[in-house]
């Protein structure tokens, strides 16, 4: 015989939990799949990096990581600028067979090329949390672009 204590008797009158609140529960049922688009920004963390200091990690500056069969070139020198109808960032390609095809990643808090730097606090606010829309955003993808931003305290030579 299942045994079923306290937790059920307390917490599951119904016998089911009961977790997600009803906002949450009602835009899941409204949930459409987004329109496909080339690529999707997705922010990442790094071990080492916290926001916008590095611990001990290679700190010499933004990387865009891909998947290597997404992108025409393997070449890791290689620059490309990121763009949204919000902003643009310029960094250094990197190949990465972790990143899902047609996904962008790129690491937040490098303040030479940033991923906020794409968004808006303006539009695509999510009206529930008041956050605005920072992964999934569909971007644009040039390869070859100009010369990243200069970080403060760094010549370009």
């Amino acid at each position: 015989p299942v045994e079923y204590g306290w937790v059920h008797a307390e917490l599951l009158p119904d016998g089911r939990w009961s977790i997600a609140p009803a906002a949450l529960v009602e835009r899941l049922a409204a949930y459409v799949d987004p329109e496909p688009t080339a690529f999707l920004l997705a922010p990442r963390r790094e071990m080492a990096w916290s926001n916008s200091v590095a611990y001990g990690a290679d700190a010499t500056g933004a990387v865009v990581r891909m998947n290597p069969e997404t992108f025409a070139t393997n070449d890791e020198s290689t620059l490309v600028t990121i763009a949204t109808e919000n902003g643009s960032v310029t960094a250094t390609f990197g190949a990465d067979p972790t990143v899902r095809a047609g996904v962008v990643s790129m690491t937040h808090g490098h303040t030479d090329a940033n991923p906020g730097d794409l968004t808006s606090g303006d539009t695509y606010i999510d009206p529930l949390t008041a956050m605005p829309q920072a992964s999934g955003v569909a971007v644009g993808l040039t390869p070859g672009a100009g010369p990243p931003p200069l970080r403060a305290g760094k010549s370009q030579e």
